[in-house]
């Protein structure tokens, strides 16, 4: 028998279990050993300069119990200060090698048939590169790497600058069906905790349905083609993640977007980040301003349709998710003017009804608190290494659970196709972020799906704003088949 389940303002209310967190964690540590860390000591000023994903590798490394000095003495010896870059070159050119850490890209430059390794701490964008080290690391070509790169100074080569060496501090594989199979160790709530954790946060300071907002999040790193917004309080970590959690993320922060920078440089002939990172972030989107505004938005409203973009020459296929996010005031979008107060924030290129359809849904970012104190908000135990669970979330995407959806969800008349598709990449990938293996309870399948309809509810109410002939008042009711 079908169940009939009518949702309401709020998200499905949900009886907290009782884990017994000592057990867990260390259930953690066993199952995951030599993959997890500390989360308090990553929390110092010197780690803090940093990507999360590349402090966290190198506590796990350096780090013994509390004592993390020979991990600042490391940062501080060969992590270049802005203002020191000079200082660096110089002693380059005087000892004729240094190493230094730093994210290590390589292009190629196939009229010359050579390779160009950019260095961005020194502002070297030609620096040689030996062939061997592009061998052996082939993500340099792609996302590039954080590491130990290790520089020499050759005056008479054509290339002044050479990468002679690289230490990368990256997890480059990972076994993904030990990883599912791993997860089975732990119920889905239990495994909940941990991923909260593991993005360094405190799993005790946040409620079951304030659990389930964060984890929204997580959406786009596991779901191809996924495209969510974000309106929320200043201080709920919405950057902070999207910065820290994965090296296959990029944030564009305000300022200028070029459809070359996004998509396609056709002089340069080098593909934009929408073609080679898994998630792209427009940050402060109200300060992002277009270059080229009908083209980009043009170009954005095919690829979120049908992930294609064309641009001079070039046409390409891509599964990067995209993800607008924004900031609003406190105490806000709590009451029935809700919506109408987020139109109003809205930037003006997401007006457009055609491209704000294509969002699949809105994180309710309004439903988090503030993360204020360390002692309460941030993770106080051990989890997954964010190096290591950034390239699981990669892996991820490989994955497709929509076809759970098609089984046993069956939506209102009130939802059109491109709802449906935007629901189901939502719950395919919170299943994805909370229980990898696809094994989860009737009622956690329930939750998942309403949290999926709500973030999608908001996009069709704007759009009722925007144009009520066109779009109706949506209403929420679903049925979930199940048994």
């Amino acid at each position: 028998m079908s169940t009939i389940i009518t949702g309401s303002e709020d998200f499905v209310s949900v009886n907290r279990i009782t884990i017994d967190k000592q057990d867990l964690w260390v259930r953690v540590a066993e199952v995951f050993k030599g993959l997890v860390v500390d989360k308090t000591l990553v929390h110092n000023q010197y780690i803090s300069k940093l990507p999360r994903y590349v402090s966290e590798y190198l506590v796990s490394k350096l780090c013994r119990k509390n004592d993390c000095r020979k991990l600042v003495d490391f940062i501080r010896k060969y992590y270049p200060d802005p203002a020191d870059r000079d200082k660096y070159l110089h002693e380059l050119m005087v000892k004729g090698k240094i190493k230094i850490i730093d994210e290590l890209k390589v292009t190629v430059d196939v009229r010359k048939g050579i390779l160009k390794a950019i260095i961005p701490s020194l502002g070297l964008k030609d620096a040689g590169i030996y062939d061997s080290i592009v061998t052996e690391h082939e993500n340099l070509l792609r996302t590039g790497m954080w590491g130990i790169i290790e520089l020499s100074y050759k005056p008479d080569n054509e290339f002044k600058v050479v990468v002679t060496g690289f230490t990368p501090f990256q997890v480059s594989r990972v076994d993904l069906d030990w990883f599912l199979e791993a997860t089975r160790k732990f119920n889905p709530r239990e495994w909940v905790d941990v991923v909260i954790s593991t993005i360094g946060l405190n799993p005790a300071a946040y409620s079951w349905e304030e659990k389930l907002v964060l984890l929204l999040r997580l959406v786009p790193f596991v779901e191809a083609n996924s495209n969510l917004a974000e309106f929320g309080p200043r201080a709920t970590g919405k950057t902070f993640l999207y910065r820290n959690i994965s090296y296959y993320s990029r944030i564009i922060s305000g300022g200028r977007v070029s459809p070359a920078q996004l998509f396609y440089n056709i002089v340069t002939k080098q593909p934009g980040l929408i073609a080679i990172k898994d998630v792209v972030v427009f940050d402060e989107v109200n300060r992002i301003r277009f270059t080229n505004e009908d083209e980009v938005v043009g170009k954005l409203k095919d690829y979120m349709e049908s992930g294609f973009f064309e641009r001079g020459p070039k046409q390409a296929h891509s599964d990067c998710s995209l993800v607008f996010i924004g900031n609003v005031d406190d105490e806000i979008l709590v009451d029935e003017n809700s919506v109408k107060y987020l139109l109003n924030v809205l930037p003006g290129f997401m007006k457009d009804p055609a491209l704000l359809d294509r969002i699949h849904g809105f994180i309710p970012g309004w439903r988090l608190p503030k993360i204020m104190v360390s002692s309460i908000h941030l993770s106080k135990t051990i989890g997954l290494v964010i190096d290591f669970y950034a390239e699981i979330l990669h892996q991820l995407r490989r994955i497709d659970y929509r076809k759970m959806v098609l089984d046993y969800v069956e939506l209102g008349r009130s939802f059109t196709i491109r709802d449906e598709k935007a629901i189901a990449r939502t719950i395919s990938g919170l299943i994805k972020v909370i229980a990898p293996h696809g094994e989860l309870d009737k009622q956690l399948f329930k939750e998942i799906v309403d949290i999926a309809i709500k973030s999608r509810i908001y996009v069709k109410q704007l759009l009722h704003l925007l144009l009520p002939n066109e779009y109706p008042s949506p209403s929420l009711e679903y049925n979930v088949r199940w048994g």
